[in-house]
């Protein structure tokens, strides 16, 4: 009785800071919680960026392309350029060259222009 009686005041002392600590601790979480509500109202959001390109129509005319065939559009060179390959003039590499360079709106290299139009 005597051991319990003398802990007793130790006890006391730390349930008060216990209690003390979690009201300190509500009053934070309240007051974090007005913040983020506050925040929430504000309405501040991403950034949209929006990045648009173009790619060049299908059926345009290869004007770019210097020496080819006048008038002729990007399909009709690419049937033509194909024929080229299978008849061995052109490689898969050449084929593949022109058709990036008309993907991308260059000129297709000299080199398999004068090829093609053989």
């Amino acid at each position: 009785m005597a051991r319990v009686e003398s802990n007793e005041g130790t006890v006391m002392k730390a349930l008060g800071t216990a209690v003390d600590l979690l009201g300190k601790q509500g009053n934070m979480i309240k007051s974090l919680q007005d913040e983020v509500k506050k925040l929430a109202g504000e309405g501040r959001g991403r950034k949209t960026v929006v990045s648009v390109s173009e790619k060049p129509v299908a059926g345009a005319t290869m004007a770019k392309s210097q020496g080819a065939a006048d008038g002729l559009s990007a399909n009709e060179f690419m049937a033509k350029a194909l024929a080229a390959q299978a008849s061995g003039r052109l490689t898969g590499l050449d084929v593949a060259r022109a058709e990036s360079a008309l993907n991308k709106g260059l000129p297709v290299p000299q080199d398999v222009v004068n090829r093609v139009i053989q």
